[in-house]
């Protein structure tokens, strides 16, 4: 059972668990202590991208989380740059609660993999 805690400061990303921290300098795909991170263009007109700033995702980018045990929290805290509009994520399994500014959105389940898609 894994516990994460997701921090998307503008688009700076860093994913922490009990056990294992990320920290998130490029679009690449992350793998550490059996918890892979991957972002992918998917249907979205334009990829995620790397900025001084942090990590850029655009409309129907997608976030996988996925690990060798089930999955059971993970913890999205938004801070806002710009004046840009918050883009919602949905979940393909289980709860998400995305918060409509800066602040904390929490997805709740038990999977081994949870796609992310940004609306």
């Amino acid at each position: 059972m894994k516990k994460f805690t997701l921090f998307l400061s503008a688009m700076l990303f860093s994913l922490m668990s009990l056990a294992t921290d990320f920290k998130i300098t490029s679009i690449e795909t992350v793998t550490k202590d059996g918890i892979t991170i991957a972002f992918d263009k998917a249907s979205g007109q334009s990829a995620p991208a790397w900025y001084d700033e942090g990590l850029r995702l655009y409309a129907n980018n997608t976030v996988t989380i996925s690990a060798e045990t089930e999955i059971t929290s993970i913890t999205f805290n938004w801070e806002k740059r710009g004046s840009k509009p918050f883009a919602p994520l949905t979940a393909d399994v289980g709860n998400y609660t995305h918060p409509t500014d800066a602040g904390v959105g929490t997805w709740t389940g038990s999977a081994k993999k949870i796609v992310f898609t940004v609306l």
